[in-house]
């Protein structure tokens, strides 16, 4: 099973107490349903189990007037078709006067209502793979009704125009967690805390690994310049009329040719500071210019 359908089973369980409530809830499972613009509503779901949930969830907001219409096997989604005037006009309702004025009688309903909209309408990308949650409304109404709701609630989606309908879209972590803590999804939520700091671990260990790696190439290439610059000195009078201090140094690093320089001035009796090792290094490279 995908995270999204992980998350969608772990929410189904959920049951909503008031009338109110339980009416949010069916509404935002119908959300992802298609209409022939009266009094039928097609929900459509690869899992049947879904398809069926919504339509007790019609039956627990509005009665029996929400009758289904038919069952069957669609490809690989399950459709079931439910006729119902009153839903009609609580949809209508919404597309002109939005959600709050319509739908959300209560505190709980806003919380409701998305964790229908999210079983019927939402897909939610694996946390190993990247951070994208996406509300997909097939009516561009209810869609800018959801994308009002969604503002007010956590922060504006992305608005993407789908062949079959609009996209609302989150790529923020921060928000995708906030949303499916809110809904209970809290195993999902959970799974996607734990992804990012794992990520997070993992990249924190790429980058110290990276700086290393660079400090150690650097090292590498210095030391190879100051052993050039000793082999030219050598080839000429210069080296035998070095400082005796400069001499040695030039020996100890012909001797100890792959050493960073905090470990090389520690060989010297007595050891050297880094940065005195340093500046006498700097001075056989410019002699040998």
């Amino acid at each position: 099973m995908s995270f999204s359908t992980d998350a969608k089973n772990e929410i189904l369980r959920a049951v909503s107490g008031k009338k109110c409530c339980k009416t949010a809830y069916a509404v935002g499972l119908i959300f992802g349903a298609e209409t022939d613009g009266h009094d039928k509503f097609i929900f459509s779901d690869k899992n049947e189990f879904v398809a069926h949930a919504a339509h007790k969830a019609a039956i627990s907001a509005f009665g029996h007037d929400a009758s289904p219409h038919g069952a069957r096997e669609n490809g690989k989604a399950y459709d079931l078709a439910i006729e119902s005037r009153e839903l009609y006009t609580v949809l209508d309702g919404i597309r002109k006067n939005g959600l709050k004025k319509t739908l959300f009688h209560c505190s709980e309903c806003a919380i409701a209502f998305l964790r229908g909209l999210f079983i019927s309408s939402a897909s939610v990308t694996d946390p190993d793979k990247q951070y994208h949650l996406e509300f997909n409304i097939k009516d561009l109404k209810l869609a800018s009704a959801t994308y009002l709701a969604l503002t007010e609630m956590f922060a504006p989606p992305t608005l993407i125009n789908r062949k079959n309908g609009v996209g609302l879209v989150y790529k923020s972590s921060s928000t995708i967690e906030d949303i499916l803590s809110v809904i209970g999804a809290n195993n999902a939520y959970f799974a996607l805390v734990n992804g990012k700091i794992e990520r997070e671990i993992r990249n924190n260990e790429n980058r110290a690994t990276n700086c290393e790696t660079r400090n150690i190439a650097a090292s590498v290439d210095a030391a190879a310049k100051q052993i050039e610059a000793i082999e030219i000195l050598k080839a000429t009078d210069k080296y035998d009329s070095l400082p005796p201090q400069l001499k040695e140094t030039a020996e100890m690093r012909l001797l100890y040719p792959s050493l960073p320089l905090s470990e090389l001035a520690a060989k010297f009796a007595p050891p050297l500071t880094k940065s005195g090792l340093n500046n006498r290094l700097k001075k056989i490279l410019e002699l040998a210019n």
